[in-house]
């Protein structure tokens, strides 16, 4: 018994003696700048600032991950975060699957470096500082064979815009009853899986009545900007869509009209045709806040070039709904 006391009393003075020596060694690296050696042993995640906001930050993970992520400060708090920075972000090496995916439980973060010298991806910085809230799309002209629309779009980085559209209309399900169906029969223990014939209209993309790119029905426009000064970030673009050979006359009904960018925005616009042939409509994406900055005005001096003003939103009118007379 006395032989086993004797070798746990080694044991712990080699075990206290380790750990003062662990101690003396932590205190002279950070005393020379070092990191302690303990923190060798946690997770941590290598990554370039993108953006700062008021109690998190987006990065773009350069070791340990991969992709944007969204970060708080830890026990810090925000340090002189900015733009550009190369950080070493302590965790508890949980990442929660969203997008960005979030660093659960950031202990603290240390700059690396004030520069990274790393390139950001454009669509990093679209998805940081990008937004649909300053984007203004205006509808020109509408008949039931076309449209023709400005995009006006005051981000600094703005979207990437294309002619490439669809057409959706509002059906009758042909499959739909309004009753509900079960699969199988029901035991002493169980009940059987029950479904429904679904909706009673769906939304369906119109046939084609050619084999044609809808881009091919487009006719890009061409813009005179009078008021932009060197201060102002905005684009125009726009086009004039015939789509007669595409889809032909559209009849009464409901319809989407879809215009996707090569980014996550879309345009998309919803529109009614009356047995009269009069067109209600209602731009649906992208959406608005009060916090726009401008409004477009948009007139045709009829020598083919539109002449397209962003004026203060406090000194125009917008609408949303709109009724158009078919030409």
């Amino acid at each position: 018994m006395k032989k086993v006391l004797k070798i746990i009393g080694i044991i712990l003075v080699i075990f206290i003696i380790m750990v003062l020596i662990l101690i003396g060694v932590d205190y002279f690296r950070v005393r020379n700048g070092g990191r302690p050696i303990l923190e060798f042993m946690s997770p941590t995640i290598k990554a370039v600032v993108i953006e700062v906001d008021e109690k998190s930050m987006v990065v773009m993970a350069t070791e340990g991950e991969s992709g944007l992520l969204f970060s708080g400060f830890g026990k810090d708090g925000n340090i002189g975060f900015k733009q550009g920075q190369e950080i070493l972000i302590y965790y508890d090496g949980y990442i929660i699957e969203t997008y960005p995916g979030q660093i659960s439980n950031v202990e603290k973060i240390k700059i690396l470096k004030e520069e990274s010298g790393v390139e950001i991806p454009i669509e990093y910085l679209k998805y940081c500082y990008s937004s649909e809230y300053n984007v203004n799309v205006t509808v020109n002209e509408f008949t039931n064979t076309g449209m023709e629309i400005s995009i006006v779009d005051t981000n600094e980085i703005p979207y990437e815009y294309t002619a490439s559209y669809e057409i959706d209309k509002k059906v009758k399900n042909e499959n739909y009853t309004g009753e509900i169906k079960t699969s199988g029969e029901a035991t002493g223990n169980s009940i059987p899986p029950m479904f429904s014939t679904g909706s009673e209209y769906i939304w369906k993309q119109l046939d084609k009545k050619v084999n044609m790119e809808s881009e091919d029905t487009a006719e890009p426009l061409t813009y005179n900007l009078p008021n932009e000064t060197k201060d102002d970030h905005y684009t125009v673009v726009g086009w004039k869509f015939d789509w007669t050979e595409l889809y032909g006359e559209l009849d009464e009904g409901e319809y989407t009209f879809m215009l996707p960018t090569k980014d996550s925005l879309y345009i998309k616009i919803n529109f009614e045709i009356d047995n009269k042939g009069k067109i209600e409509y209602e731009i649906e994406s992208p959406r608005k806040d009060d916090s726009d900055k401008y409004t477009t005005k948009v007139t045709d001096d009829g020598s083919g070039i539109i002449v397209v003003e962003n004026i203060l939103k406090n000194n125009a009118n917008t609408v949303e709904n709109n009724v158009v007379d078919e030409k």
